[in-house]
């Protein structure tokens, strides 16, 4: 009995023997990666299968798309289009010149190519062997714009209601939103699953918070808001408020000195003149121009004093024509007239 069983146990021992160096065991570590695995919408994502043959002739490799097929490598074959064959595969484009035995690339990915995807390795000796690994693709759209804060009440102190509203801009899925004062969370949006919201839309986080002294830091009150689509997107704006118990200094600024002396002295007069004129700046004839334009309460003075004090700037002469006027254009003339406290 004893010898019987032993005969038993070496058989067996050998039947595993002989299939082990047949390699129906060798084929392993058949690993699926995707870079990257979330994929913004229009975008490339490469798939990469890694594998140990463990001395055995590759068979074919092949990758799906949950139960489609999309692409096949069969080293076997001599012909080009048969060694990579791509097949229909709605929401991609499959790039052939940059896909092989370890890795298929995928152009212009829409959002319906979101799920599992699978690479599977075959082996081919005296047997058929096969082992396949699968990982999750998702296809993004971020929003266009970082998120938006607004808020009602400032300035605020203790007691006050802080009402504020962070928005983020359109995106796939909606942006996941989180409102932090002072480095404390204080409110963030439900789960993506518990939110009833279209597949692309806009996301809107509100919050209302009665303030203590708890939530003012050094009398600052600094709110941010968190935007986030999966683990591509992490955009964050950030608000001081204004606080009664941190107040800002107000703003001084230096007197303006041409402003003051334009008041101080009633008697200067910007006009804005063109003098046409057959001399190149004849002050007498500028002068009879000027007693017809500024105002009566002027004209004595000019009549008095032969030439006029004046600031001239970006004075401009053309041709005219053959005659050779000229056109005389004073942009900003200051008259400055003699000041008269205790006029007789």
């Amino acid at each position: 009995m004893l010898a019987s069983v032993t005969g038993k146990g070496v058989c067996l021992c050998t039947i595993l023997w002989i299939l082990d160096t047949k390699g129906v065991f060798s084929l392993k570590n058949v690993t699926l990666s995707i870079e990257p695995s979330v994929v913004q919408y229009r975008n490339t994502s490469k798939l990469r299968c890694t594998y140990d043959l463990e001395g055995d002739a590759l068979y074919t490799v092949k990758w799906y798309r949950g139960s489609l097929e999309f692409y096949r490598y069969t080293p076997s074959e001599k012909e080009r289009d048969k060694r990579k064959q791509a097949f229909p595969f709605k929401g991609v484009t499959i790039d052939v010149d940059r896909s092989d035995s370890t890795q298929v690339t995928l152009n212009d990915i829409d959002f319906v190519v979101s799920g599992e995807f699978c690479c599977e390795v075959t082996t081919e000796d005296s047997h058929i062997h096969a082992l396949n690994n699968c990982k999750s693709m998702v296809v993004v759209q971020l929003p266009e714009h970082p998120p938006e804060i607004s808020v009602r009440g400032e300035p605020f102190d203790y007691g006050d209601i802080l009402r504020a509203n962070c928005s983020s801009y359109r995106s796939r899925p909606p942006a996941d939103l989180t409102l932090i004062l002072n480095g404390i969370t204080v409110n963030q949006t439900e789960p993506l699953a518990l939110r009833k919201l279209r597949p692309t839309d806009y996301s809107d986080l509100q919050l209302e918070l009665k303030l203590s002294d708890l939530h003012f830091q050094e009398g600052q009150l600094n709110l941010q808001c968190v935007a986030q689509v999966s683990s591509v997107y992490h955009e964050t704006v950030g608000l001081e408020l204004q606080s009664v118990r941190h107040p800002v200094p107000e703003k001084v600024s230096a007197p303006n000195t041409a402003s003051a002396a334009s008041t101080a002295s009633s008697q200067t007069i910007p006009l804005r003149l063109f003098c046409f004129t057959m001399l190149c700046f004849n002050a007498e004839s500028v002068i009879k121009i000027l007693i017809k334009t500024i105002p009566a309460s002027c004209v004595t003075y000019y009549t008095v004093v032969a030439t006029p004090v004046c600031d001239y700037t970006d004075i401009r002469i053309n041709s005219l024509d053959k005659f050779y006027a000229l056109i005389v254009v004073i942009n900003l003339i200051n008259i400055k007239m003699p000041h008269n406290d205790n006029p007789k």
